[in-house]
């Protein structure tokens, strides 16, 4: 597979299939969400529904990544290190997220949060 500087390897291929049905017209995902399992970045869930099913998703004892295509039809990426995930996870967070932002093309943008209330605020901010 593709492995990051950080050795995170982003080659699964469900990754830029689900981006581009986010970042599609035809479909109507409007979000992702993807978490490190081992050394491998997986997509956890994609949905259609605005803020609040993504918040579902957001867990602050885990460390997410994903995108979002907001209202203004603008591509944005995410990485979100819950405030209660264990040490090492939050560690290697920061690490993780150039590689894990890297898989997703053509965002205008990246929010990085460190809580699920930092990422309701950025959301609402964004216009998702």
């Amino acid at each position: 597979g593709v492995k990051a500087k950080s050795g995170l390897d982003v080659s699964d291929p469900e990754i830029g299939e689900t981006w581009e049905k986010v970042r599609s017209d035809k479909f109507e995902e409007t979000w992702m969400v993807m978490a490190v399992e081992g050394k491998q970045l997986k997509v956890v869930k994609s949905g259609s529904g605005g803020a609040t099913e993504l918040l579902e998703e957001i867990d602050d004892a885990k460390v997410l990544y994903g995108g979002f295509r907001n209202k203004d039809n603008k591509f944005l990426g995410f990485g979100c290190v819950g405030s209660s995930a264990p040490m090492m996870a939050k560690a290697k967070g920061p690490v993780f997220k150039d590689a894990a932002m890297g898989a997703l093309d053509g965002k205008s943008k990246t929010v990085y949060c460190t809580s699920k209330e930092d990422f309701i605020e950025a959301l609402e901010k964004e216009n998702f």
